[in-house]
């Protein structure tokens, strides 16, 4: 169903607006460590007119092969800076918003109730904000999204069914996620031909099963149409599988106690809501559902992802439940205020570069220090890694961690940084198997006090960073 009421329109666009610019117009948001890579690589790609295929960035590795297969992001990110930083904020919350749009619409569609749809909508809102910044992965949620509602719509109208192939070209030049698209959609085809799929089921719909079964096969080849051929896909497994990157934070599974009672909190609606109520859920967003929860137990990037389908998947179950429109307005209007007095306490702080940085806490002074003294072969911590490459300076690591550890060097460069971090080898042997000459690392580390009794000397500190010579 459709949401018929101005006034319920005009609260979720107010509430939808405010919440996500609180986020992505917050300097860490808006400059990400991983956003200002991209910046530079989305700079580099206009000024040579290609995308690129070697590191350019680091002195650790130069040279070897990168694959970029975030560079359509880049480049807008890159035009974006051009303009002004804030264009970047923007250009990220459009993204947004254009994949809360294809999601209230296929609440919508879901729910016969238009304060149930509202309901689950402000729920899901709140869940995914906190995910959000100004990084490519914002666009791989939106896409995720919109197959989502496409594949529900085409079970109505089978012609949808071929915008299909369009959303996943896009999507396999913006983020290597796209196999997760692909998945979806072979997960759709597979099902139209089980006997007891019953819910909207697709294979009522004369020829539709045949017809998702040539969309598949076009979307597998729109998916190949990006810089790398199918060396993405090779690129996608390997990052699932290989137990390095769990040493990255966002790769690891859910740590905090919020993102745990989260989970709970989901799962227990979920099974509440089959026990208490009759109504029938499609077998494909239940089986979307637990992939997605597996995946969230595994690695908490993936949170995004479970929120997205078990939203949908609960108010499936849901069906038409009565909630008083006042109190679903109010709740609407109560999150707008929150958030617009949140973007301008914490959000609003100048948007020229140099102060965002300051108020992302970057070592915006240190940096200063190490230009003016023309250092070259820094250590640096692997989340200022974006920051330094911003600023025009080669780094040991950044947030390319696939780059470093893929490339195939005697020196594994992702091995020898999480070693220097876990001291599974003396940090001052990896600091001279690279003849590194100056050390950039936040203040309060327990490396730069054990570093100093190993002979390296201060030469510049501040609140946030020391640099060691």
């Amino acid at each position: 169903m459709a949401l018929n009421n101005m006034h319920n329109k005009i609260i979720l666009i107010l509430a939808s607006a405010a919440c996500v610019s609180s986020y992505i117009f917050r300097p860490d948001r808006m400059f990400d460590s991983d956003t200002l890579w991209h910046i530079k690589a989305g700079e580099w790609i206009i000024a040579h007119r290609a995308i690129p295929t070697t590191d350019t960035f680091s002195w650790t590795v130069p040279g070897t092969t990168w694959i970029a297969h975030e560079w359509l992001f880049e480049l807008a990110v890159g035009l974006a800076a051009k303009i002004h930083p804030i264009a970047i904020a923007v250009f990220s919350a459009v993204i947004i918003l254009v994949g809360l749009y294809f999601y209230l619409n296929l609440i919508n569609r879901i729910v016969d109730s238009e304060t149930t749809s509202m309901f689950f909508y402000i729920f899901a809102l709140l869940l995914l904000s906190p995910g959000w910044a100004a990084r490519p992965q914002l666009i791989g949620y939106t896409l995720f999204i919109i197959v989502l509602s496409l594949l529900y719509r085409g079970k109505e109208s089978p012609k949808v069914l071929w915008l299909l192939p369009i959303v996943i070209l896009l999507w396999a030049n913006f983020h290597a996620s796209v196999i997760l698209g692909l998945a979806v959609i072979g997960l759709e085809a597979v099902l139209s031909f089980a006997p007891k799929f019953e819910t909207c089921n697709i294979k009522h719909i004369p020829g539709n099963k045949k017809n998702l079964i040539y969309v598949l096969f076009s979307c597998i080849a729109a998916s190949l149409i990006n810089p790398h051929g199918f060396n993405l896909w090779l690129f996608s497994f390997k990052l699932s599988i290989d137990p390095a990157y769990k040493n990255i934070q966002e790769w690891q599974p859910p740590g905090s106690i919020v993102e745990t009672s989260l989970i709970f909190a989901i799962i227990t609606m979920a099974i509440f809501f089959l026990a208490s109520r009759k109504n029938k859920a499609d077998l494909s967003f239940f089986i979307l559902s637990l992939i997605t929860l597996l995946g969230t137990m595994t690695s908490s990037r993936h949170f995004i992802y479970f929120v997205i389908v078990w939203v949908i998947f609960l108010a499936q179950l849901a069906g038409k439940m009565e909630y008083s429109r006042i109190m679903i307005s109010l709740i609407g209007v109560l999150m707008a205020v929150v958030f617009i007095i949140k973007l301008f306490t914490s959000s609003w702080q100048g948007f020229e570069p140099r102060a965002m940085a300051e108020k992302a806490e970057w070592p915006v002074q240190a940096v200063d220090w190490l230009e003016e003294n023309q250092a070259e072969r820094i250590f640096n911590s692997y989340n200022w890694g974006g920051y330094l490459i911003y600023r025009g300076i080669p780094v040991f690591i950044d947030g390319r961690a696939d780059m470093y550890h893929m490339a195939g060097t005697e020196e594994d460069v992702f091995i020898d940084y999480i070693d220097f971090q876990k001291f599974k080898q003396p940090p001052e042997d990896i600091l001279q198997k690279h003849n590194v000459e100056y050390v950039l690392l936040p203040s309060e580390a327990w490396q730069v006090h054990y570093l100093e009794k190993c002979g390296w000397s201060e030469v510049y500190k501040d609140e946030i960073a020391t640099v060691l010579k």
